[in-house]
This record gives structure tokens, sequence and C-alpha cells, in this order.
């Protein structure tokens, strides 16, 4: 009986961090306050709206509106190499490499909605979010996107993506459609680099593109938890026998390549990332818990902490990818996932914004609302009802290498 309470006791002790934890983290604005018909006065709905005009006047004047001086036309006469071997895709068609990802979220955009009721979805021009023209760098202008990995990932050579199974198909259709299989090899660095994977059933993955550019790819599922952690701390890192071996490789490559890299940059290479990516909530999104926003807003601290105070990583080497929307009769058509609804994907995702964009100042990239948002056309949303169809996900690798290469997207 006695350990039964002492059990007990320390059960509701746990409850109560928690409880304490979530009440002092800044709280997502109520559903209700979003509606105009909830009752309160219309000087709280002016209050709000001024606020988010200020946010987003704020946020213009920082946007770099640096276009590039050729013609579009000139850039994909030479962004696709002839001597390159390219697989078909509905993705890089010429009409389809000729025109621009337009309407998209610019890169590093104001705090995401919460609901569709949201002032800024409404007819008012002063808080209508702001949209970008991206450059198709990734379905179609390999070339320069070797360029771009030059001029960004210039001291390491190396970027880290991490999410769940949108991340990993995103970046399959890229790996396996889009970027000439010359341009990549798969690398097998040592038995250590799927340790903490959610399940024997999914893979992380490490790359070496254009000859030298390592790019490493972590599946995670949930954001929380020490195997979340160990595969991230995991992946930003390599151990000395890896390091070695990729070395090895990349000498390999570059002798049959008839190119050299000075003896001081491979000393550098490969020991942290430039850039990292990083995304979860789609997982998080289908607890049933009651505490599933504290413990969300657990991981995101998690997160901060381990890549930027343990690891030593910079805030202007971080992006933070909200999670993409799901069908809306997913609740319905699925019930293992009916707790994973779009205003639950929204809440989360405002969550993540406010701890590591507001609070530690990372880059942001709204994948929500690029896909669809609260109601995604059909056509942006597989027969899953959960991962983005293959045009959706060319859409997001677009977005999300036109971010990291900043002169690919520009505001309209």
């Amino acid at each position: 009986m006695r350990a039964s309470r002492l059990a007990l006791t320390g059960a509701f002790a746990i409850v109560a961090l928690l409880g304490l934890f979530w009440l002092r983290q800044p709280q997502p604005p109520s559903s209700s306050s979003q509606h105009g018909d909830d009752g309160h006065s219309a000087a709280a709905d002016s209050t709000r709206d001024g606020d988010l005009a200020a946010e987003l006047a704020s946020w213009r004047v920082h946007w770099p509106t640096t276009v590039h001086s050729d013609p579009l036309s000139v850039r994909a006469a030479v962004g696709r190499p002839a001597a390159w071997t390219y697989l078909d895709s509905q993705c890089s068609s010429p009409a389809i490499c000729e025109s621009l990802l337009e309407n998209a979220p610019c890169p590093d955009g104001p705090t995401p909605a919460l609901t569709p009721s949201d002032p800024r979805f409404g007819n008012h021009p002063e808080l209508n979010l702001p949209r970008c023209s991206y450059r198709r760098i990734a379905s179609c202008f390999p070339r320069d996107l070797q360029t771009c990995f030059a001029r960004r990932l210039l001291s390491n050579h190396w970027l880290v993506i991490v999410g769940d199974s949108v991340t990993r198909n995103t970046l399959m259709e890229f790996f396996m459609r889009h970027l000439p299989q010359s341009e990549q090899v798969k690398l097998q660095l040592s038995s250590e680099r799927n340790l903490h994977v959610p399940s024997s059933q999914y893979q992380n993955e490490d790359y070496l593109l254009f000859g030298r550019f390592l790019v490493t790819f972590r599946f995670i599922g949930g954001a929380g938890g020490n195997q979340t952690r160990d595969n991230l701390v995991q992946g930003v890192s390599l151990s000395a026998a890896a390091r070695t071996a990729l070395l090895s490789r990349l000498s390999a490559l570059l002798q049959a390549r008839n190119e050299t890299i000075p003896d001081a940059e491979l000393d550098v290479l490969y020991r942290k990332p430039d850039i990292v990516v990083i995304n979860s909530g789609l997982w998080d999104s289908r607890s049933s818990s009651p505490s599933y926003r504290p413990n969300y807003y657990g991981s995101m601290h998690m997160w901060r902490r381990v890549l930027q105070e343990q690891l030593g990583l910079d805030a202007k080497q971080l992006y933070w990818r909200s999670s993409t929307p799901v069908s809306p009769e997913l609740h319905v058509t699925d019930q293992q996932r009916k707790n994973m609804t779009n205003e639950r994907i929204a809440e989360l995702n405002w969550i993540a914004h406010d701890v590591l964009v507001r609070q530690a100042h990372w880059h942001s990239i709204d994948a929500f609302t690029a896909v669809g948002g609260f109601v995604p056309p059909v056509d942006a949303i597989s027969y899953d009802g959960y991962h983005p169809t293959t045009l959706a996900s060319c859409a997001l690798n677009d977005m999300v290498f036109g971010a990291i290469c900043d002169k690919e997207a520009s505001p309209l």
C-alpha cells in the first residue's frame, strides 16, 4: 500500500509540473476568439486586426527584394545541362520548368493562422498573408542548386533534413526523379546511423551530392522523447569512423572527376551541418492525451536546447518547416487518425513557430499554407488522406530549397 501511495503521489506531481509548464507558455489564441460572432466586442476585434497589421508591416520591411537580373528563359536554358540524364517527371516538364511556382507563402513569414476565420484570410488587403513566387530550383535546375550549395553550405558542405514520412516522400521524389543519378551517391557510413529510428521499417539516409555535398535525412515520428532526441543528435554529428569513411569516399570521387579540395578545407568538412531543416507534428497531432499541447511545447524547447545550446548551431542555420494539412475528411475515414485534424495541426504549427521562430529566431517555411491550409485542394492530398501528392511534394521541395537558396524567391 505504501508503494502504491508513493507511486500515486509521484504521478500527481508529474501532472502538476506539466500543467505549470503549460501555463507558463504563451497560449495559442482560443478558437472561439477567432470568430466574429462569439460575443466579444468590436474594439477587441479592431485591436487584434491592428496587431496583425503591425506585424505584417514590420515583416515586409525586412524582406529582401533583390530579383535576379537574368530573365527566367535565359536561366532555364542554362539550368538543365544536356550532359546530365534526367528521368521523366510530371513536375519537370518544359512547360512547368519555364513557369514560376506562384502565389506561395514567403519564407520567414509572420505568425501562422490558427483557424480558417483568421482575419488575414478575409477581405482586408492590409492583413492578407504575403505571397511569393519561387523558381523551381529543385524540380528543374540542378546546376543552379549545385551553385547554391557551394554558396550556402560553405564551411562543412553539409545539409541535414529532419522529418517524418511527408519529408521522406518529398525528398525521395527529388532524389529519384529530379536530381540526375550521376550527381548523387547513396552512402553506407555505419550501422549506427540507423540506431535510433522509431522502428525497423524506417531508415535514415546519407547522400553525397554533386561529388562533395553531404545531405542527411533523419526520420523522426513524434517530436519528443529520448529516441527522437538521440536520432537528432546522431544525425547532426558524425563519429570519427563514419567521417573517415566519408572522406575516403569523397577522395575516390574527386579523383574520378579529376578534382581536388585543399587540405585546409578537407580538415573542416562534415564536422557539423551548415543548415538544418526540421519538421515534426503529424504524429503528435494523433495524440489522444489532454497534455498534447504542453508535451509539444516541451519537445520544441528540447529541439532548441539540443541544436543551439548543446550542438552550438546558430539560429540562422536552422529552418522550421511547418506540418502539412490533411484531408478534411480524414477524421471520419481513418479512425486511427481521428484527432489528426487541420485545426489540431495548425495549433501545433503555432506552438512550434512561437518557440523556434518567435523566441529562438529560426527561419520558417510555411508548408501548411503551401499545400492548401485548412481546406486543401483534392489534388494536393494523396489517397491515404494525409500525404501530399507528387505535385504538392515537388512544390514543397522547390519552396524549401528556394528558401535555403534565398535568391530563388521574390515577393509578388
